[in-house]
């Protein structure tokens, strides 16, 4: 903004003339200015009045009889009133309430005009009316020197305003200072934005800009902000110190709920009722897939849920996938967004009972899917991590893993931090092992393989190791709340496993739609999972040819225990379930009960002595997991084969546990006498044929008690375990500490494995007459031959 201002000094150097809209020098000094104000370019008899619709203009000039015009930086808000054009002849005498011939106040370029701000910091103190009578009594000074030099008026008192100014300036800095404090106090009537002006060159025009609250304000913010911190930690101290006198607990509680809540969050709210109700008048189930797996893709996980569609509505089509990734899957199942996970899962103990990111256990299936972890990248980087190689040619080893899975697990048990890097994705990681950053990655061979067969641009730069470092049976997962919707997934599995043993196919023709959808168990077809989508071997057969294990069972070693989870990492948040502790069984029995009561179900023509038998023997391995190593603490039941008085018993809580119980769709599903029941890992295996059913010996429990279920199968698997990793009785403190049901039960693998040692001491104390070569499925699979047999139950008819 260019001001031309009316100034009874001259300016030493530069053509008068040069001024755009100056005033000839014909008016007396005595006389009133004459002040008008107009946008730049416009003519003068179009006086514009200056107020706040029209602050946008680019420039505003003021012109007056003067005999020199100076241009000044203008900045700030002008208010209605700072200028009236034709109406006032005396601008400055009106907003600043000077007498006549009152100057801007600036006489130097790049000097500060303070007059123009006179009227924000003046008005409201004593000290700044003072500085105004003491300035204007040096202006009249100056104007009597001016009157006695006679030719010499200009010059001197041109000189002695510079002076008088210089003087003023050095006096009343302080008293500027705290007027302008007071002012934006005190003064709310007054809240325009400040005027700022600075003399310059001629010839630039700026624009006028508002000065902004925090620019004008600042200071008082700045004390007004620290008064309020001051105010709050006095308030805050106080506040802890009364607590403090009420006792040290209740201060531990405060800062305790100040803490982030790491206990599980309860799920939203949802319509209450069966699973399987709530998925059929929805009209279609919800799958929760990897991220990586689109609707139209041929894939097992995606055809399970189309399987299950199958089972539930008639239709495969029947389904939503919902797209879940490694970090949120289990929130997302948890929080009632999927109705089941096919997120290749891997089924471990820790996950029954409380898993990491929910706080909360999960059902698993059997497992669709044996899988493990191998190596992929460089040839030598492949090696060093197998061999856990990380000297010599094998230092720059780096492996990328994805974070919240298993794998995350296994690495990080086996590599230092600096020798491994975390991806989100496969594609991630494949993109880090191009660029350098890791030269190995450590996967499913199954995904991997699938996901190398479009990717050409790795073809020949790396290799697959031949070393599976970890198996991963990969199972179904639902929510423990309702579990028969996760029986009839298991079921869903079991029916494909069925149909590759009996040799049916995908029959569109067979594949029964119904008229009317059914909520009762016994009126599904579970075979539809077969003619409407395929059996097992039609779901996966891209990849069986790669694991062994994947292929069904023909009689080989059958002996496979399921991880127990991460067992080198401590949970800060404790057992899982453990609202549920105090009502389960693994309570109540060391609490009030005192001992176990075990139902053992012997064959028809069972002659020998009956407690010595193999199921005998677990119930009192059992007993002694519950008892700290106390075996005898067991009271024993005997039941006929065949005989359902066996159940009857479990159902009503004569017994705690069953053993040698068949494994039995019958059984698996309440009826209108019985409630359903959860049966652990067999035991022991028959030896009929393939195509047969195969009877699976192992523990039944109630299903109403998913925390003691676990427990007890817990016990079976530490016997496979031990025998896995060739841990015998009298090493038993080899066994890994399991933390998920409790302090109190930390020792469980080792007190059970303390009594009745591994597995294959524990068979042969009753079958040592039989050869190892004829013990059929009672043999660890550790070779890898094939694992996959379905359950009994399921016959043609569905």
């Amino acid at each position: 903004m260019t001001m031309h201002q009316s100034n009874d000094d001259t300016i030493p150097s530069g053509d008068q003339s040069s001024a755009p809209n100056a005033e000839p020098p014909s008016a007396p000094p005595e006389s009133k200015t004459a002040v008008s104000v107009m946008p730049n370019e416009q003519d003068l008899d179009n006086q514009i009045i200056m107020n706040a619709d029209h602050v946008e203009q680019p420039s505003v000039t003021v012109t007056g009889t003067s005999t020199t015009a100076q241009n000044y930086i203008f900045e700030g808000e002008i208010d209605n009133d700072f200028v009236d054009g034709a109406a006032s002849n005396n601008l400055i005498a009106k907003q600043g309430h000077l007498s006549d011939g009152d100057e801007i106040g600036a006489v130097h370029v790049d000097e500060q005009a303070p007059q123009l701000n006179r009227r924000y910091y003046m008005r409201p103190s004593v000290l700044a009316r003072n500085a105004r009578a003491r300035q204007e009594r040096a202006r009249n000074r100056r104007r009597q020197e001016t009157a006695d030099a006679g030719d010499n008026r200009e010059t001197q008192t041109s000189q002695s305003g510079r002076e008088t100014s210089t003087s003023y300036d050095g006096r009343s800095t302080l008293v500027r200072a705290i007027s302008t404090l007071f002012a934006s106090v005190w003064n709310a009537e007054n809240q325009e934005g400040l005027v700022s002006a600075t003399l310059v060159e001629e010839g630039e025009v700026f624009e006028a800009k508002p000065v902004g609250f925090l620019e004008r304000k600042w200071k008082t913010f700045a004390v007004g902000m620290c008064f309020f911190l001051v105010l709050l930690a006095v308030l805050l101290s106080v506040f802890i110190a009364k607590e403090a006198t009420e006792g040290p607990e209740k201060v531990l509680t405060i800062i305790s709920s100040m803490q982030p809540s790491m206990q599980p969050s309860s799920p939203p709210s949802f319509t209450p009722g069966p699973t399987l109700e709530i998925v059929q008048t929805r009209g279609h189930v919800l799958c929760g897939l990897p991220s990586t797996i689109r609707e139209s893709d041929e894939d097992l996980p995606l055809d399970l849920c189309r399987a299950i569609a199958a089972v539930l509505f008639g239709s495969p089509k029947k389904f939503e996938a919902v797209q879940v990734n490694s970090a949120n899957r289990f929130q997302q199942l948890h929080g009632r967004s999927v109705d089941l996970l096919l997120s290749r899962d891997t089924h471990t103990v820790e996950r029954e009972v409380r898993e990491r990111t929910t706080g909360v256990g999960f059902t698993f299936s059997s497992p669709y899917y044996y899988d493990g972890v191998a190596y992929y990248g460089s040839e030598t980087f492949v090696r060093c991590a197998e061999e856990e190689k990380r000297f010599d040619e094998c230092d720059l080893l780096r492996i990328c893993v994805t974070d919240s899975t298993t794998h995350y697990g296994i690495i990080e048990s086996s590599f230092p931090p600096d020798f491994v890097a975390v991806g989100s994705s496969l594609g991630e990681m494949a993109a880090m092992l191009l660029n350098g950053t890791c030269n190995v990655i450590a996967t499913n061979p199954s995904i991997l393989l699938k996901w190398l067969k479009n990717k050409k641009n790795l073809d020949g730069k790396f290799v697959l190791g031949n070393k599976t470092i970890e198996k991963e049976p990969l199972a179904i997962v639902t929510r423990k709340d309702d579990r028969e919707f996760s029986d009839i997934l298991n079921w869903v599995v079991q029916s494909t496993f069925y149909g590759a043993e009996q040799e049916l196919t995908k029959d569109s023709s067979l594949c029964q739609n119904y008229t009317n959808l059914t909520s009762r168990v016994s009126d599904l077809n579970f075979l539809n999972a077969v003619y409407c989508v395929g059996n097992y071997g039609e779901l996966c057969e891209e990849i069986l040819h790669h694991l062994g294990m994947n292929n069904m069972n023909d009689g080989t070693g059958m002996l496979y225990a399921i991880p127990f989870g991460e067992l080198d990492s401590e949970d800060p948040d404790g057992p899982g379930d453990i609202m549920n502790i105090s009502a389960s069984l693994l309570n109540r029995i060391g609490n009030e009960k005192g001992a176990l009561n075990c139902g053992v179900i012997v064959p028809h023509n069972f002659t020998w002595n009956f407690e010595n038998s193999i199921s005998v023997t677990y119930c009192r391995t059992v007993a002694a997991a519950l008892f700290n190593g106390d075996f005898k603490r067991v009271k024993l039941l005997k039941f006929t084969e065949n005989d359902e008085s066996s159940f009857v018993a479990l159902n009503n809580g004569t017994i705690d546990v069953l053993a040698g119980a068949e494994i039995k769709r019958e059984y698996d599903f309440a009826s209108p006498s019985l409630g359903g029941f959860h049966f652990s890992t067999p035991y022991y295996y028959g030896n009929e044929i393939a195509s047969d059913d195969v009877r699976f010996f192992s523990f039944a429990t109630r299903e109403d008690d998913a925390l003691f279920s676990s427990f007890v199968n817990c016990v079976v698997l530490a016997t496979i375990y031990a025998q896995e990793n060739d841990i015998k009785k009298k090493k038993s403190e080899e066994m890994p500490l399991l933390s998920m049901f409790g302090d109190g039960f930390n020792w469980v693998a080792r007190d059970a494995i303390g009594y009745s040692g591994s597995y294959d001491q524990l068979y042969e104390k009753y079958f040592s007459e039989v050869a190892e070569e004829e013990r059929g499925r009672n043999i660890l699979n550790e070779r890898g031959v094939p694992q996959i047999h379905s359950f009994p139950g399921l016959n043609h008819n569905g």
